[in-house]
């Protein structure tokens, strides 16, 4: 899970990547990091929103 560096303690200049317990400081990259992940959220938003209107109609079947 991404943790940003708005989510950290003052003192923490990185965003970190969690999993299991375990911590990895994002140092060189977190600038970065963050601005794909914020950009994957918006690309989802537009995908759902531009599925909303085929929701519930039948799917094509293979023949």
């Amino acid at each position: 899970m991404l943790v940003p560096r708005a989510a950290l303690p003052a003192k923490s200049r990185c965003a970190r990547l969690e999993r299991g317990g375990e911590s990895v400081l994002l140092r060189y990259c977190s600038a970065d990091i963050e601005k794909f992940a914020a950009d994957m959220l918006v690309l989802e938003g537009d995908y759902a929103r531009r599925l909303r209107p085929f929701a519930g109609s039948p799917t094509l079947s293979s023949e």
